[in-house]
């Protein structure tokens, strides 16, 4: 019987990277997003070309109870979950006091709660059946204060900060955690946020590129991975300079 690996926002983006990657690799599929038509078009596409099983879940993270019905979902179907990666979120660009406060608190959800929630469930269940490996999907917002993206760059850093704690709490445990940090990636993330004009944005990776490194940086058990040259460089200046300095640099790059 295949492993299993849960994707969220895996409809688009470095999600369906994932879905793709996982499928080649031999791995049965439980893929959630919002958009149920390309979800369906995707299982129909990787099915059809790796034989493995994919379900399909559609949901918004942005509700509280949705982590709740994937939980339901997959004890329903008896699966047992191998790899979760937690992969979905979304970024608004404004100032905070100009900015849709409603949008906000969905952004910290989804960026956060479900992570989070999603996380306790399935690392109790891991523990249960004795490993597996958790991949999220941090950032380089991760090193920073980001004006004008507040929330969002508040929130991968607590991605990142949280994923180093669990880590260590499960390193003696057969679990992996992988926190993952990415500088731009091509994919509707600067669409969706109303950055894409950004000068930040000015040199995207490919989406398919930086999923393929981040599954390589799961399945060898690394902690924390600043991908690429750009995010080298952005860690290393982060750290010389005093965040407050550096929160300006981010604010003339966020635009």
């Amino acid at each position: 019987m295949n492993k299993t690996a849960l994707i969220t926002g895996a409809s688009s983006g470095l999600g369906r990277e994932f879905a793709w990657i996982c499928a080649e690799n031999g791995y049965d599929l439980v893929i959630t997003a919002r958009n149920l038509a390309n979800l369906n078009a995707l299982k129909s596409e990787i099915e059809a070309k790796f034989g493995v099983r994919v379900f399909v879940f559609d949901c918004d993270l942005s509700q509280n109870t949705s982590v709740d019905k994937i939980c339901e979902f997959v004890r329903e179907n008896s699966l047992k979950i191998d790899i979760l990666i937690n992969n979905a979120g979304f970024g608004d660009h404004d100032e905070f006091t100009k900015s849709d406060l409603k949008k906000q608190l969905e952004m910290v959800q989804v960026n956060i709660s479900s992570l989070l929630n999603l996380t306790h469930y399935f690392a109790n269940l891991m523990i249960i059946q004795g490993g597996g490996k958790i991949l999220n999907i941090a950032s380089a917002a991760s090193l920073t204060a980001g004006p004008k993206m507040s929330v969002y760059y508040a929130s991968k850093a607590f991605v990142r900060n949280f994923s180093l704690a669990l880590a260590e709490e499960l390193k003696d445990k057969n679990i992996s955690v992988t926190a993952f940090c990415p500088g731009p990636v091509a994919t509707n993330f600067g669409e969706r946020a109303n950055v894409k004009n950004a000068k930040i944005f000015a040199r995207s990776d490919d989406a398919s590129a930086v999923a393929k490194r981040a599954f390589e940086a799961m399945q060898k058990g690394k902690t924390l991975v600043y991908d690429g040259k750009f995010m080298w460089l952005a860690n290393l200046l982060t750290r010389l300079v005093p965040s407050t300095f550096s929160a300006k640099v981010t604010g003339y790059l966020n635009g």
